[in-house]
C-alpha cells in the first residue's frame, strides 16, 4: 500500500536516482541482520542434528525472516496491525503461498528428497521462528533508532 499522503508530494526530480543511499543502507541492515540470524539457526541446528534437519531449519528461518521484513517494511509509520487491511492482500497471498510451497517441501517425500531437507521437531522449527522473529525485531529498531524515515531520492 501506498504511504499516507503519497499523492500530496511533488513528484521525484526526473533526473534522481529511484533507489538513494538511506534505502540502499536500510536494506542491508535488514538483510545482514536476519542473514546472521540464519546463520545462527543453521550453526545451532548442525550441532543437535543432521545436515538436512538443520538445512530445513534455515530455510524455515530465512522464509520467515524475509515475510517479517516484508511485514515491517509495508507497515513502517502505520503499525504492526496495519497488514491485517484489505490493502494488504498481496502480502497474504505472497505469504501464504511461500508457507506452502515450503509445506509441501517438508511433507511431500519426493520434494523432501530433492531438497535433502529432514522435518524437523516443532520444537527445533518454534526456535528457529523464534529466532529470526527476534532478529526482525531487532532490524526494526535499528531502522527505528537510527532517526525518522529517510527522505525517498528525489525528494527535497
Amino acid at each position: 500500500p501506498e504511504e499516507r499522503g503519497a499523492m500530496q508530494r511533488p513528484p521525484r526530480r526526473g533526473h534522481a536516482q529511484l533507489v538513494g543511499w538511506p534505502m540502499l543502507l536500510r536494506g542491508a541492515w535488514q538483510g545482514s541482520v536476519v542473514l546472521l540470524a540464519v546463520i545462527a539457526v543453521y550453526a545451532l541446528a548442525l550441532r543437535g542434528g543432521s545436515a538436512d534437519a538443520a538445512r530445513a531449519q534455515a530455510m524455515i528461518a530465512l522464509t520467515v525472516g524475509n515475510l517479517g521484513l516484508v511485514w515491517l517494511n509495508a507497515t513502517q509509520g502505520l503499525g504492526w496491525r496495519a497488514v491485517f487491511g484489505r490493502s494488504y492482500r498481496a502480502f497474504w497471498v505472497v505469504a501464504g503461498v511461500a508457507s506452502a510451497v515450503l509445506a509441501a517441501a517438508l511433507a511431500v517425500p519426493g520434494l523432501r528428497a530433492l531438497l535433502r531437507f529432514e522435518v524437523p521437531s516443532a520444537s527445533a522449527i518454534a526456535l528457529s521462528c523464534a529466532v529470526v522473529a527476534a532478529a526482525v525485531v531487532l532490524a526494526g529498531w535499528g531502522m527505528h533508532a537510527a532517526g525518522p524515515r529517510a527522505a525517498r531520492p528525489g525528494e527535497p
